[in-house]
């Protein structure tokens, strides 16, 4: 490259105790010598006590260098750098200069190359941007000759370039310090390498993700600095991969510090990051690194894959130290552990082949909606940081079969377009469910953030210096499942606890209902034509009276998707159903922890028996509603459920309820813990609700939290759960319906209410069923 010898540095041990083997990093040479081995990596002059790359400002007028970090906080600094346009099958990668010592000022260099030239060799790193405000100066050097040894010889002609204190640390620690023959480090960083401030060439540069990292020569995870007793996390690693080979696990093969070291390894921000989940899944060659420790990935996730399936035995083992049991607390649910969801990640969303190509093995829709616990900065990058993993969106990696499949069906596509707004991408998102999957269970999915950074005056920004900045709300349609209404709620920096219980509509790959009969979706968008003189960047009709003022436009699907369309939404999907009987008469409390009212056991149909009867009395409707007929795997309930909820109507409290999470705690029997936390897992905030009785029995079911008396129940043509809409004006329903959630009904989760439309085609079902207007 450019007459220069570029080489692989052989892999060393970074320094600290008990470190693996280190990474290899892609290094230009500024030497002569281009046989002579690379450095090792982390390895530096010795750092000063008082080196710091942060800036905190205390007070603005204290001193002249918080004044100047003020000004460049706030001030559009002199001399910055600036980018030059890039073509679409273009990348940039970062060219990083060494050093004599980590206090030396960081430069650098950009340069264009191409991915699919095969002598474009690259790192990606992998991390967290932070809160702070960008202070952090860098250089970033225009090549003046036609060698990196010109260019390390002049510095006249740089630029500034302004850099956050996490990625700061990162090249602190990646760039080079050899006394002799120092070399030049080869990155792909999101934050340099991308124009954040084009959004075309981020919505371009974001379709290419997936063959970014796939042709990485390998992905460096940085977690940050070292803090508190990380590097003891790291170092029991290893002893944590020897407890699992040798399938042993004690008080003599560890100690509780290790494990809440390792723990709040785990409580890192990074693994959080919805970003990392494409960025560790194409790519098998990652290193994790936090302080001057850095581990292999592969050793990691087996480490973390152990913790995970010993954690009720370690949480036994240790539950008598105070340290590690509140760290335990601090982990919150396992389930909604991002760290837990990584095990996943690499081994169910892509598969290798052993000549190294990659298949996509999930929708777009499983995605998003199997991985919440997983944030984005950007509401929008909710789906857009996941496309590059989905074999239904294009990409430049090898197509799977599956997307051939649906590419020569004419099928509609999806793409990043960072132009538009939350509402436009999100409508568009639900469109392309619909339009994948035939299906509508995309709207009673909880998937969808509705708060974003909001953004701050100059003012606001001093204030937020260096912590998290606040957010808005934005106001969505109900159509649209928000993330703070899934089973454990919004992501956020505490542990994470069930707020709501699970979703009746399985993963888009495999179905546990079909109320709706298999009849495909018949779905349309309203639409307004765009005023070019007004400002939409958050359109909604917040009091639109559409029987009075309807949409402009009703298109399908496929249509909404098609590109440049001079029209925007206005917030309505109209779907086709049917009205289950009359509206819900009776309804429950909040059913909070799964307690269950004694007067419910009776609604349901059971009744008190001397002892010795009450088996035989225990209504099939009470106890498949309880766990919605169905397994935690989706399979057809085992006949000792029944014998389980017997078991638990034993053991009601003084009030004759059944209180779950404390027979739960009591441990006996594992059966009936099982039925109970499945019981749990369903009717967790949900309410019992009944329907007017029909002539054969009556109609028993669970409904959203939000359910109340005088809503409708309906069943909508392609969504495989009955769902609860409240008419907005009661007395006049073109004014549309508020989504209120999805619900379960006893003997309607299987097609019974659609019978006998099967086998009408598109115009009769339109003749037998009404059309409601979602807002």
């Amino acid at each position: 490259m450019d007459g220069f010898a570029s080489k692989k540095r052989k892999a060393m041990s970074p320094p600290g105790p008990g470190s693996p083997t280190a990474p290899q990093l892609h290094r230009i040479t500024t030497g002569s010598d281009p046989k002579r081995p690379g450095r090792l990596i982390g390895k530096s002059m010795p750092r000063s006590p008082a080196s710091d790359y942060s800036v905190d400002i205390a007070n603005p007028h204290r001193t002249n260098q918080n004044l100047n970090a003020l000004q460049r906080g706030f001030l559009l600094p002199q001399n910055t750098y600036s980018y030059d346009k890039i073509a679409p099958n273009q990348i940039r990668l970062l060219y990083l200069m060494p050093a004599g010592n980590k206090n030396d000022t960081i430069n650098c260099m950009l340069k264009v190359a191409k991915l699919d030239d095969v002598s474009t060799h690259y790192e990606a790193l992998s991390y967290t941007w932070g809160y702070e405000p960008a202070l952090e100066e860098i250089r970033i050097q225009k090549p003046r000759g036609k060698s990196f040894k010109d260019v390390g010889r002049s510095l006249m002609d740089h630029k500034v370039f302004y850099i956050r204190p996490s990625l700061d640390g990162a090249l602190r620690y990646l760039r080079d310090y050899s006394a002799e023959e120092p070399q030049t480090v080869v990155l792909w960083i999101d934050a340099i390498c991308i124009n954040q401030d084009d959004e075309e060439e981020k919505s371009i540069q974001v379709a290419k993700m997936a063959d970014i990292y796939s042709h990485a020569d390998s992905v460096f995870i940085w977690l940050g600095q070292a803090r508190d007793d990380s590097d003891t996390g790291m170092d029991f690693v290893k002893n944590i991969l020897n407890l699992e080979r040798q399938g042993t696990l004690s008080v003599k093969g560890s100690s509780s510090d290790q494990w809440s070291a390792f723990m709040s390894l785990l409580r890192r921000e990074w693994f959080g990051r919805r970003w990392v989940v494409q960025e560790l899944a194409l790519n098998r060659n990652a290193f994790l690194t936090c302080g001057e420790r850095a581990v292999n990935w592969k050793d990691f996730m087996v480490a973390l894959e152990f913790f995970m399936e010993s954690f009720e035995t370690i949480s036994a083992l240790y539950s008598d130290s105070p340290e590690f049991k509140q760290k335990l607390l601090s982990l919150g649910d396992i389930r909604a552990f991002g760290a837990g969801k990584m095990v996943a990640i690499t081994k169910d969303f892509i598969r290798r082949s052993g000549e190294g190509d990659f298949e996509r093995l999930k929708s777009l829709e499983s995605l998003v909606s199997e991985l919440v616990v997983f944030e984005a900065g950007d509401p929008r990058d909710t789906i857009y940081a996941l496309m590059s993993l989905a074999w239904d969106t294009p990409g430049r990696m090898e197509p799977s079969r599956s997307w051939k499949r649906h590419a020569a069906d004419g099928s509609v596509t999806f793409q990043a377009d960072y132009k538009k707004n939350i509402l436009e991408v999100f409508k568009d998102f639900t469109a392309f469910c619909v339009c994948s999957s035939h299906s509508l269970n995309i709207i009673c999915r909880k998937w969808a953030p509705n708060r974003r950074v909001k953004k701050l005056s100059a003012a606001e920004r001093y204030i937020y210096r260096g912590r998290k900045p606040p957010t808005e709300e934005v106001e969505l349609p109900s159509w649209i499942g928000l993330l703070k209404e899934s089973p454990f709620g919004m992501p956020r920096a505490g542990p994470q606890t069930r707020v709501a219980g699970e979703s009746l509509v399985d993963t888009p790959d495999r179905k546990r209902y079909d109320a709706s009969g298999g009849i495909k979706a018949e779905v349309l968008f309203g639409e307004d034509d765009v005023d070019e003189s007004a400002d939409h960047i958050d359109y909604l009709p917040h009091n639109r009276n559409f029987s009075l003022n309807p949409s402009v436009h009703k298109v399908t699907a496929e249509q909404t998707l098609m590109k440049n369309r001079n029209r925007r939404s206005d917030g309505t999907l109209y779907a086709r159903g049917i009205k289950l009987g009359g509206n819900i008469e009776q309804i429950s409390h909040r059913l909070y922890e799964g307690l269950i009212p004694a007067e419910w056991l009776a609604k349901a149909g059971w009744q008190e028996m001397p002892d010795g009867e009450q088996y035989d009395q225990i209504p099939d409707q009470l106890w498949r509603t309880l766990v919605a007929n169905r397994t935690s795997t989706g399979d057809q309930p085992p006949e000792w459920y029944h014998l389980a909820m017997d078991w638990a109507i034993g053991r009601r409290n003084g009030n004759g309820d059944i209180h779950t999470a404390e027979l739960i705690r009591q441990g006996q029997p594992p059966r009936m813990v099982e039925f109970l936390k499945r019981a749990q897992d369903i009717i967790w905030d949900k309410r019992f609700f009944m329907l007017p009785r029909t002539e054969e029995h009556s109609v028993f079911g669970l409904a959203p939290s939000k359910a109340q008396e005088g809503d409708m129940v309906c069943i909508l043509l392609g969504c495989s759960v009955p769902v609860v809409l409240r008419p907005i004006d009661e007395d006049d329903t073109k004014c549309g319906y508020e989504f209120i959630g999805e619900a379960y009904i006893y003997r309607m989760m299987d097609g019974e209410a659609l019978s006998e439309y099967n086998g009408f085609d598109a115009e009769m079902l339109r003749d037998y069923t009404e059309e409601f207007c979602l807002v």
